[in-house]
């Protein structure tokens, strides 16, 4: 393999462009559709030119394309895996070649396959790809991509998600070695443990639970309703002076003002986070402060932990406008509206 040299200097430009292109990037993941695509619809393409800074050796352009494993057109489908596929494009006007291509790895994020997709290009030297230090390289010194050529598809698949990372696009001649640092996307994000499946339960659940109406007793059975009850009422104390002070509030009905309508459905919201931490393999009544909101009265893309955060906030506020914000946000949780096990 090419020990090739990293210049560390990143023009400013360049990176004041990756912060905006992560913004984009970040919402734009979120966002993923799983419709069917066709195969040149990655989830996220990304294109930059480069140039060999000192005496102009050569310039070209390099583009990523990321496929994540809910993508039909994932080139590595059912891995769990999100493919990283890169082309290093050598102007016409270049004066060398490029023999090789750096991607910087996280800690963490190291690839599960290297790779290429051969006759796509220029293939590289055997075996087409490998770790090399804390970087994975491509090196094309068999054949080099000469000015007015394309390398074939390079790839890695990795668990971990996109962000930008350094990398490094380098030649050589009788002279000298020649380098072009820059950005580009690859796995560097990593993976979250997932922090289990939402099952909320309603306002109208808990209270036929805590009434004994037939058909519910199967669930929290013996002191597991006591204990989910005591733990609700520590989670969310204050409002909540006592477990019969949550239960009361619970259990309210008819004409009332918006501050305790909205302390009954965050009473049934604080029985499913107290049932997720002491019976996680519960199927029914449970809710993990790392589920995540991709949309509803809560606000888009966050997590349940905020939610409620934001919830407790808003009902000890003295303001009527406020708690009727976090009525509308902990109804919308309690009924599961767009809750998800994890952030996309």
């Amino acid at each position: 393999m090419h020990n090739a040299r990293r210049e560390p200097p990143v023009a400013k430009e360049e990176v004041m462009a990756s912060r905006s292109f992560l913004v984009g990037l970040a919402v734009g993941l979120v966002l993923m559709v799983t419709a069917p695509m066709a195969l040149a619809a990655p989830d996220v393409t990304d294109s930059s030119i480069f140039t060999e800074p000192d005496f102009g050796a050569f310039t070209g352009v390099k583009t990523v394309e990321v496929y994540a494993d809910s993508n039909p057109t994932d080139p590595f489908p059912g891995d769990g895996k999100f493919t990283y596929v890169y082309t290093v494009m050598n102007d016409s006007t270049s004066l060398l070649p490029i023999i090789g291509m750096q991607v910087q790895i996280v800690p963490g994020c190291e690839p599960a396959t290297i790779g290429y997709f051969a006759a796509t290009g220029v293939d590289p030297d055997p075996p087409g790809g490998a770790v090399a230090g804390a970087e994975v390289e491509w090196n094309f010194t068999i054949t080099s991509i000469a000015p007015g050529a394309s390398s074939s598809k390079l790839y890695l698949t990795s668990a971990c998600g996109p962000s930008l990372v350094p990398d490094l696009i380098y030649s050589v001649d009788s002279e000298g070695s020649f380098f072009a640092n820059g950005l580009t996307l690859g796995p560097a994000v990593l993976p979250m443990e997932s922090p289990g499946e939402p099952i909320p339960c309603t306002i109208g659940f808990w209270k036929n639970r805590f009434d004994g109406k037939q058909g519910t007793t199967q669930w929290f059975p013996d002191g597991d309703l006591t204990a989910v009850l005591n733990s609700a009422t520590a989670l969310c104390s204050p409002p909540f002076t006592s477990s019969a002070d949550l239960l009361t509030n619970l259990q309210s009905k008819g004409s009332r003002s918006i501050l305790i309508r909205a302390k009954q459905q965050l009473a049934a919201f604080c029985l499913n986070l107290a049932a997720g931490d002491l019976f996680p393999s519960n199927m029914k009544c449970k809710l993990f402060e790392g589920n995540f909101i991709v949309n509803n009265a809560c606000g888009q893309n966050v997590t349940v932990g905020n939610a409620i955060t934001q919830i407790l906030s808003d009902i000890q506020s003295g303001q009527a406008e406020l708690q009727h914000d976090a009525h509308d946000c902990a109804d919308d949780v309690n009924n599961g509206i767009t809750v998800i096990e994890s952030a996309p």
